[in-house]
């Protein structure tokens, strides 16, 4: 999988993400698999998507994130996304 944030510097434009049964691991340089997927998107937006604060079918319709590869794939929600999940702390009362 391929992500390309095109609001930053071009040397680190570019990340893959290679998801195995066993391993997930993140390459700042091409590691040479084919990219069965590609994420756009803004890396603010990204983030916001990442922790929650919007949904992966919010940041779709609104063209903020852009994802291509098959359909089985890139179906929201996606389950190569739930892993990386960050979740909330709960707020004090």
């Amino acid at each position: 999988m391929q992500f390309r944030f095109p609001d930053v510097p071009a040397s680190t434009r570019h990340w893959w993400l290679v998801i195995t049964p066993e391993n997930a691991e993140v390459c700042d340089a091409d590691p040479g698999y084919p990219v069965e997927v590609s994420v756009t998107a803004a890396l603010r937006r990204m983030v916001e998507m990442w922790c929650g604060d919007v949904t992966w079918p919010q940041a779709l319709r609104s063209g903020t994130i852009t994802i291509q590869g098959s359909r089985t794939l890139c179906r929201p929600p996606p389950r190569w996304l739930t892993f990386a999940s960050i979740p909330r702390p709960a707020a004090a009362s």
